[in-house]
């Protein structure tokens, strides 16, 4: 389609949004065989499936799964999974071009000003590469980062992650902008 997968889908109940930098030593080719490998396997959680090609109850004895197994036997509640790009994918923070890409960063992909009280953990903040994982049922969705995480291994390493939510289908059946903890609507 026009658009990634969760773009103009309306708000799940849950999200796992977790952010990555790109391996040392990993170049173009690699970069492009991580996103091609996630793209596969969000293909396939995305419409119930498994993470990989087997699902974790096949394949060989004395092997891992391809799949960790948390979501098995779940149906996909309406997951989506959108992946991001940060600006130290196009130039790290040294001023290099790690993967000749340099020069297709959109326009309007900066990172961030310093806000007034900002007091942010820089090992919180950033990232090359970002999942956004939502469904109905957060095991799901915890389930597709957890299987990308694993995919990612020694091409690129989780930064961080967060869990949220919204509304939740018990308590609500509007799309309207929630509040958050702290009674401030998010958005």
């Amino acid at each position: 389609g026009e658009h990634q997968a969760g773009i103009v889908t309306p708000a799940q109940d849950r999200m796992h949004f977790a952010a990555f930098d790109v391996a040392y030593g990993v170049d173009r080719d690699g970069l492009v065989s991580l996103l091609r490998d996630w793209t596969d396997a969000a293909a396939r959680m995305t419409q119930g499936g498994s993470a990989g090609e087997l699902d974790p109850m096949s394949g060989p004895y004395d092997a891992p799964p391809q799949d960790t197994g948390e979501a098995y036997g779940l149906p996909p509640s309406g997951l989506t999974i959108t992946f991001g790009f940060g600006p130290t994918l196009f130039v790290d923070g040294a001023g290099k071009d790690r993967f000749g890409i340099g020069p297709r960063r959109p326009e309007a992909l900066e990172r961030l000003p310093h806000f007034v009280a900002d007091n942010l953990d820089p090992a919180l903040s950033d990232g090359d590469l970002c999942i956004q994982a939502c469904a109905d049922d957060p095991q799901v969705a915890v389930h597709a980062v957890r299987n990308l995480t694993r995919i990612a291994f020694g091409r690129a390493v989780l930064r961080w992650s967060q869990l949220g939510f919204g509304r939740t289908s018990s308590t609500s059946v509007t799309q309207d902008t929630p509040r958050n903890l702290f009674g401030f609507k998010d958005g």
